[in-house]
């Protein structure tokens, strides 16, 4: 995600918009509770975190990286800058 993201939380979802790209990514509320740890951890310890299947924050942790919105490190994930409105 590139630093021009723009974020709304809206009725418990979220939502990021690329106004460069014209592009406009929905964030359940499980994949955006992922994507607020993400500051280094491991999918391991999100889902020990979060309360989550291993299995379900792989798939939140794909679809954010596959929307730019997390990014691996080795096998720690980090947020993608945001600004929220």
């Amino acid at each position: 995600m590139s630093p021009t993201w723009l974020g709304a939380r809206l009725d418990g979802d979220a939502v990021f918009l690329d106004p460069a790209q014209a592009r406009l990514i929905h964030v359940d509320p499980e994949a955006f509770a992922v994507w607020e740890q993400c500051d280094g951890h491991t999918a391991a310890a999100l889902a020990h975190i979060l309360g989550l299947s291993l299995r379900r924050v792989n798939r939140a942790l794909k679809m954010l990286a596959q929307a730019g919105a997390v990014a691996a490190d080795g096998e720690r994930w980090r947020q993608s800058p945001l600004r929220w409105v």
